[in-house]
């Protein structure tokens, strides 16, 4: 039954009275003679667990906390978890602390749950060598950890990309006789796809084989994300294969992810029937998945398609954004066609779209009259985020300007820039990410996106935590 169910009429109105900030009227409710009888120390438990799950602020926990003391009823660990838990929610370390003090002070000792509660909320924040302090702490005090606490913390040194640290953990979880799932060895994998290790990530799939776990589609998704960071198609069509002969029904994230994977490797005929294959496959593609394409048609040198693929995207009914242009402007550049590259970057302002760390490069590159181009790490991604920083004055005057520069002898200095240099033009904002962290931070074809939002979510884990069933 879920926790709304079990709050009946009285918790109801109560919750929603608390979520408008009328707390009198919730008060007068709770005092009134005819609910005394339904207002016990398991319902203010239950609200206050109620109060997370619908999002409530920290201070309607410590009001039903307040609450329950002023009724005569004397707090306990369930209270006391609902109260940190709810601090760790919002990050509120200091609030957390003092209701951890406090709790040792009523000579109450933290239970798997509080603690779970501490490791889940600094994984959360991907502060993952306290979530190992809060895990360390646990063993040395004598409590067992479980799946929740090895999971959180191994998906928090997963993400911080410390994974010598998520395998020894892993190792140490098999150790114990823990259940596991593919959600424990997808993290490993993911984190090892993402590093462009395919040894590795295989290795922890046939880990995941001996441990006896079955593998699911998101599994191959994440095989198929390790061969796009290494640029290689064939192999993520072979685990394409592997996917489809297991029974599993190929989804969107697999069909972008092969075609990101052949935008990488610049095989545009690849890209194009891949692209088919997830419209035969009941599948749109969005944005990004164009914008892989036109990175395909960049990297083989291939304007003309390049131009092609770009009016597709106005017909399938997407705005073509910095991405989408830049493309098409480096394929017309690793063609040596540097007039339609400075066209194509001029599009970018008549738009009225912010430029970026790799527009800036183009324009490098033009300006320098160089004829041979090619993209340094880390602004070769097709789906790098862009900076939402727009230009203090007309774009028309910027592009105008850009235009005469390009006609200008070109500068001695102007070049290729190393990956730690920012390159900035006269007018614009100074950017704020380096290449490294545009590599970083590319959405790598979604399965970043939709392989968080299958981890064990952290705030569930807190909810949970501090169930109803443990009220009693």
């Amino acid at each position: 039954m879920k926790p709304q169910e079990m709050l009946g009429d009285l918790g109801k109105q109560v919750l929603a009275l608390v979520a408008a900030g009328e707390y009198d009227a919730a008060d007068t409710l709770l005092q009134n003679p005819r609910n005394k009888a339904r207002v016990t120390k398991a319902f203010y438990h239950s609200m206050m667990h109620a109060c997370q799950k619908q999002d409530l602020d920290l201070k309607a926990v410590k009001w039903f906390s307040d609450r329950l003391e002023r009724a005569g009823f004397k707090p306990n660990i369930v209270t006391y978890n609902c109260k940190i838990g709810a601090c760790m929610k919002e990050c509120n370390l200091d609030e957390a602390r003092q209701c951890w003090n406090e709790m040792l002070g009523q000579k109450l000792q933290p239970n798997r749950i509080t603690y779970n509660i501490m490791i889940s909320a600094c994984a959360r924040v991907r502060n993952a060598k306290m979530a190992e302090s809060w895990m360390q702490r646990m063993i040395k005090d004598g409590v067992e950890p479980c799946t929740v606490s090895y999971t959180a913390l191994i998906n928090a040194f997963a993400k911080a990309g410390d994974l010598e640290s998520a395998e020894a953990w892993i190792l140490k979880m098999e150790d114990s006789g823990l259940v596991k799932d593919s959600v424990l060895y997808n993290s490993i994998i993911n984190a090892r796809a993402k590093a462009g290790n395919i040894e590795e990530s295989e290795f922890w799939f046939e880990r995941m084989l001996q441990a006896g776990i079955k593998p699911d589609a998101k599994t191959f998704n994440c095989l198929m994300h390790a061969c796009s960071r290494n640029k290689d198609p064939e192999y993520a069509e072979r685990w394409y294969r592997h996917m489809t002969a297991a029974g599993f029904w190929p989804d969107f994230i697999t069909f972008s992810t092969i075609i990101n994977s052949c935008g990488r490797a610049g095989s545009t005929e690849k890209a194009e029937y891949w692209m088919q294959e997830m419209a035969n496959h009941g599948f749109s593609p969005n944005l990004m998945c164009f914008n892989c394409v036109l990175k395909a048609c960049a990297n083989s040198a291939d304007p003309e398609s390049a131009v092609h693929w770009f009016r597709k995207i106005s017909a399938a009914g997407f705005v073509p954004n910095t991405i989408s242009y830049n493309s098409v402007a480096s394929a017309f550049l690793t063609a040596g066609k540097l007039e339609g590259a400075m066209e194509w970057v001029i599009r970018i302002f008549n738009a009225g779209l912010p430029r970026d760390t790799v527009t800036d490069y183009i324009l490098q590159q033009c300006r320098s009259g160089q004829r041979t181009f090619a993209l340094p790490p880390g602004l070769d991604e097709p789906d790098a985020q862009i900076s939402d920083t727009h230009f203090g004055y007309s774009r028309r005057l910027e592009a105008q300007h850009i235009t005469a520069e390009f006609h200008r002898q070109p500068s001695t200095t102007a070049g290729c820039f190393s990956k730690d240099e920012m390159v900035t033009t006269p007018g614009t904002a100074t950017p704020t990410k380096s290449l490294e962290d545009h590599d970083s931070d590319a959405s790598s074809s979604g399965v970043e996106h939709w392989f968080e939002t299958d981890l064990p979510n952290v705030r569930q884990h807190i909810v949970d935590a501090t169930t109803i069933r443990f009220c009693l």
